[in-house]
Parts: C-alpha cells; structure tokens; sequence
C-alpha cells in the first residue's frame, strides 16, 4: 500500500486504527516529492524539515482527536 496514493479519507481512517502514523504518511509524501519532482518541477520550495516535526507532534498538534 502506497500512503501517498490513498484517499484523505483513508488516510484519516488509517490513522484512527493506527494502521500507520502521521509521519510514516508525511515521509511517504516527501519522498514521492523527491523522485518526481526532478522531472516535473512542480515544486518551489519543500519544508521538509518543519513537515517532520508536525507529523511527529502527532495529530493532536493539527487538531484531531485521534493518535
């Protein structure tokens, strides 16, 4: 299963059964930047380093009730 392919929805039903976490999917999306994004530049800027930092706050640090 590819995180970055799925639905938001089946990602957000994902994390409530943790079934992954927030920063396995941040990861996941960060690292589909890096290979396409070298053909594709469709990105400016990647703040990598902030995204990791909120996935590891956990989804409490976004709002959701879940973790």
């Amino acid at each position: 299963m590819k995180l970055e392919n799925l639905a938001i929805g089946l990602i957000a039903a994902g994390l409530r059964k943790k079934e992954f976490s927030a920063e396995e999917v941040v990861i996941a999306y960060l690292e589909a930047i890096s290979k396409r994004d070298r053909e594709i530049h469709s990105y400016l800027f990647v703040a990598d380093a902030p995204a990791r930092e909120a996935a590891r706050a956990g989804p409490r640090w976004l709002g959701f009730p879940w973790r």
